[in-house]
């Protein structure tokens, strides 16, 4: 079998504290709360979604990321993920 022919993997995000919503048609955004902009968990979502090239899957949903940031909300800070459905 080829490396083309390999099956996509994807990181999971369902065990983390998080809610999505629809954007607009196919895109969405997935927010993460976090402790802190420091949280390690910043660093193994970054890392997971590398190392699955950018495919997300959450709730039964698989989505390929568009663009990741740490947003530092007075109230409780997060990651913002816009992604778009496979």
């Amino acid at each position: 079998m080829s490396l083309d022919n390999r099956p996509e993997s994807y990181a999971k995000l369902d065990s983390y504290d998080y809610k999505f919503r629809k954007v607009d048609g196919k895109i969405y955004a997935i927010i993460i709360y976090v402790d802190s902009v420091h949280d390690v968990d910043i660093a193994d979502i970054a890392s997971e979604s590398n190392a699955n090239a950018g495919n997300l899957y959450v709730e039964g949903h698989y989505f390929k990321l568009l663009a990741m940031k740490t947003v530092n909300d007075e109230h409780k800070p997060y990651m913002l993920l816009t992604v778009v459905e496979k």
